[in-house]
C-alpha cells in the first residue's frame, strides 16, 4: 500500500501530525526514476500532479513505473491501455536512463575498455580470464602443467582447478604459486597498457613468469616438495633441499646384450616449442641411427611422448630385432607401463607407444637423465625442421662427442639428496 493511502484507526500524536502535513509534503515531492521503482499512481513523477488524480481513477491497481518500460524503451502498447494519449506522449519524453550496471548486463559495453584486449567491459572475468592475452598464458601453463584445457567462470574456480589438480600439491607447491603469478603480472601488464600506452603480448607475460621463477629457483626460494609430482617441470631442477648433505655418484649409459639394440629418447620444451631426439645403438655403442624433430606448441609430457614414438616408428620402419627401449622421463615410463588412461591428446599417443612396444617385443626402462646424454643433445638442437643421421660421424658436435664418451664407458656425475 502507498502511504499516502494508510489509514491508522486510533493514530499516535507523532502519526497524526504527520497526517497534518501530509497533503502539503506530497504535493511538493518530485521522483527520480532510478530504477522504476516508483509508484506509477500515486507518486509524483509525470507533471505535477499523481497520474490517479489526472486520470480520475480510484482504486487502481498496484504497479510500478518499472513495469511499463523494457530494455529498448517505453512500453507504448501497455501505456496505452492505461492511460490517455496526451499522457502516453508526456511519458514517452521523459528519458529512462538505466543504472550502469543494468546496462552492462544487458551486454552493453560502457567506458570500462579492457586495457589489453581494447575489446569488451574490463571486468576482473574478463581481464584475468578471458581475455585474448590471458586465455594464451593459461593455455600455455596448462601444456607446461599436463593439464586438461579449462574454461574457468571465475578467479576462484581457476585457482581451485589449479590447487586441486594434483593430490600432492601443498601450499609451497609450483601449482600454487604459478597461477598467482599469473595474475600479477597480467594485473601489471593492464597498467602498463593503460598507463604507459604499452602492447601487451602473451609471449611477454609468460616470458616475466618463467624469468622470475627462474631468479626463485636460483635464490633457493624452492624445495623437493615444491616439485613433488612435477619432475618433469621446466624448474623442477631448482627443487633442491639446499643445506642438506649430498652424495656424488657415477652414473653411466649401458650397453645393450649383443645382438641387441637400443634406442634413447629425450625431449626439450624452450618457450613453448617443443623438440625431440633419439640415438640407435648396437651391443658396441656405435650408431645405427638418430633424429632430431620438432613438435611445435607442446607440453613437457606429450614432446616426451612424441619423441618417445618417433624413435620407435624409426625402429619398426628399419624391423629391428631384440630392442631395449629408454627415456628419462619417469612420469612417461610409469604411464607407459602402468596401461593408465590419460588426458588427451596424450592417450593417443601413449596408444601407439604400447603397440610399437608390444609388436617389437621391446621393455620400455628408465634412465638418469646425466646417463641419456646423447638423446639429451639431439633434443636441445634447436636447428628446425626433422633431420636424420646415420653414423656417428655424422652427429652434431655435442651429441658426437656424448656418444664417444658413452661408447667408451665414461660415467657422468649425479648429485643425489642423502636423507637426514
Amino acid at each position: 500500500m502507498h502511504p499516502s493511502r494508510a489509514t491508522v484507526q486510533h493514530p499516535p500524536t507523532s502519526w497524526r501530525r504527520l497526517l497534518s502535513v501530509r497533503d502539503f509534503a506530497e504535493a511538493r515531492i518530485r521522483w527520480c526514476l532510478g530504477k522504476g521503482m516508483v509508484d506509477f499512481w500515486y507518486d509524483i513523477w509525470c507533471g505535477d500532479r499523481p497520474l490517479e488524480q489526472v486520470m480520475g481513477v480510484s482504486n487502481p491497481p498496484h504497479s510500478l513505473v518499472a513495469e511499463f518500460f523494457t530494455p529498448h524503451g517505453w512500453n507504448v502498447p501497455r501505456l496505452k491501455e492505461w492511460v490517455l494519449d496526451f499522457l502516453v506522449q508526456q511519458i514517452t519524453s521523459i528519458h529512462f536512463s538505466l543504472d550502469r550496471d543494468d546496462v552492462m548486463d544487458k551486454g552493453v559495453a560502457l567506458c570500462s575498455r579492457c586495457s589489453c584486449c581494447q575489446q569488451g567491459p574490463e571486468t576482473i572475468n574478463h581481464l584475468f580470464l578471458h581475455d585474448a592475452v590471458a586465455g594464451e598464458v593459461w593455455e600455455y601453463f596448462f601444456k607446461v602443467f599436463g593439464l586438461l584445457p579449462f574454461t574457468a567462470v571465475s578467479v576462484a574456480a581457476m585457482l581451485f582447478h589449479w590447487f586441486f589438480s594434483h593430490s600432492q600439491v601443498s601450499s609451497t607447491h609450483v601449482r600454487v604459486l604459478v597461477p598467482l603469478l599469473v595474475f600479477q603480472f597480467i594485473w601489471k601488464s593492464r597498467n602498463k597498457a593503460r598507463f604507459d600506452a604499452c602492447l601487451i603480448t602473451s609471449s611477454q607475460v609468460i616470458f616475466q613468469i618463467e624469468e622470475l621463477l627462474g631468479r626463485m629457483g636460483k635464490a633457493h626460494d624452492f624445495s623437493l616438495a615444491s616439485f613433488s609430482g612435477d619432475r618433469d617441470c621446466p624448474w623442477a631442477a631448482f627443487g633442491n633441499s639446499y643445506g642438506q648433505p649430498k652424495a656424488v655418484v657415477p652414473v653411466s649409459w649401458e650397453k645393450p646384450s649383443p645382438g641387441h639394440l637400443k634406442l634413447n629418447t629425450d625431449a626439450s620444451v624452450l618457450i613453448g616449442k617443443a623438440a625431440g631426439g633419439g640415438v640407435l645403438r648396437d651391443h658396441d655403442g656405435r650408431v645405427i641411427s638418430a633424429y632430431y624433430k620438432e613438435f611445435g606448441d607442446l607440453g613437457v609430457l606429450e614432446a616426451e611422448a612424441q619423441a618417445l614414438l618417433e624413435g620407435l616408428q624409426m625402429c619398426a620402419e628399419r624391423e629391428t630385432g631384440a630392442l631395449t627401449v629408454e627415456s628419462d622421463s619417469k612420469v612417461l615410463v610409469q604411464l607407459v607401463n602402468s596401461e593408465a588412461v590419460s588426458k588427451w591428446p596424450v592417450c593417443t599417443v601413449l596408444q601407439d607407444i604400447r603397440h610399437l612396444l608390444h609388436q617389437m617385443r621391446a621393455p620400455l626402462q628408465h634412465l638418469f637423465r646425466e646417463a641419456n646424454s646423447v638423446a639429451d643433445a639431439l633434443a636441445s638442437l634447436q636447428v628446425g625442421g626433422h633431420c636424420c643421421y646415420s653414423s656417428i660421424e655424422s652427429l652434431p658436435c655435442r651429441a658426437r662427442g656424448e656418444a664417444r664418451l658413452d661408447r667408451l664407458g665414461d660415467p657422468r656425475v649425479r648429485e643425489l639428496q642423502l636423507r637426514a
